[in-house]
């Protein structure tokens, strides 16, 4: 309640500067009447789209439109995607960050340009906005595109919650960035949440029975994904091979390329 209030009071604040801005630089004092003034920026007439390139951990996709009239951006709508078709953001839910976006919607459009965030409760949901934002400020500018992507460097988890034979259970961890992985972490945990080390006897038991060093052994599986576009599965045949395999599906289900043309209220978005 109290996020909620102080995201109200930003947004009257805001309306009541601006008002008083209007007042004092458009209304000639004298004559009441509106003077000339030259815009910020003049943009190219039209309506942009930028979209994430894909669904993040949660299955959702961040987008953007901005529309530009009298060479203005006049309107700036700002959602998730969920990947059955859902809008994340709305009235009736997510009430604090909805309002949040309101603000920087308001800000926006007053200074015609990027804004900087005034509260750092929403600093996620303002770095995603602001990277779509900035991608969209390019193609106003230039009227050339009115569909870009922006590759956000997002990371997807995926844990096994049964423990094997061994008390252990997986997670995997995979990172993409410019839409190809830069990074994989794979560790297994027992049922207090201690992370194996080189000095367990998993380890040990693991070398004794395949004759295999641990560490480089599920490096030379994770090693064989970097630079891919998806997780790569493990040919051998042992047990670890065949939760690591279950746990890379996991991750190649959710890191899927976003296709606006696959979603119903995208149907106009060319016409």
């Amino acid at each position: 309640m109290k996020k909620l209030f102080s995201i109200l009071l930003a947004l009257i604040l805001t309306l009541v500067i601006f008002t008083a801005c209007g007042k004092n630089n458009v209304n000639d004092r004298d004559s009441g009447k509106i003077k000339d003034f030259k815009v910020k920026h003049e943009y190219v007439d039209g309506n942009y789209y930028i979209f994430a390139e894909k669904f993040d951990n949660d299955s959702k996709a961040p987008y953007m439109k901005l529309t530009v009239k009298n060479k203005i951006l006049t309107s700036i709508y700002f959602n998730y995607l969920s990947t059955n078709g859902t809008l994340y953001l709305s009235d009736n839910n997510n009430n604090e960050t909805w309002f949040y976006i309101k603000t920087l919607n308001t800000a926006v459009l007053q200074n015609q340009d990027n804004v900087k965030n005034t509260n750092q409760d929403f600093e996620y949901v303002y770095k995603t906005y602001n990277e779509l934002l900035s991608e969209g400020l390019k193609s106003i500018k230039n009227g050339k595109n009115n569909i870009n992507y922006v590759d956000f460097a997002t990371t997807y988890t995926a844990q096994n919650y049964k423990y094997d034979k061994n008390g252990y259970d997986a997670t995997l961890k995979v990172t993409y960035e410019n839409n190809k992985i830069s990074k994989i972490s794979y560790t297994k945990k027992d049922s207090s949440g201690n992370i194996i080390t080189s000095n367990n006897s998993y380890l040990k038991k693991f070398k004794d029975t395949n004759n295999i060093n641990y560490q480089k052994y599920i490096q030379n599986v994770i090693d064989l994904s970097i630079g891919e576009d998806k997780v790569r599965q493990s040919l051998n045949d042992l047990d670890i091979d065949k939760e690591y395999n279950i746990l890379a599906r996991k991750i190649n289900a959710k890191a899927i390329d976003f296709d606006y043309t696959k979603y119903e209220i995208f149907n106009n978005i060319n016409m």
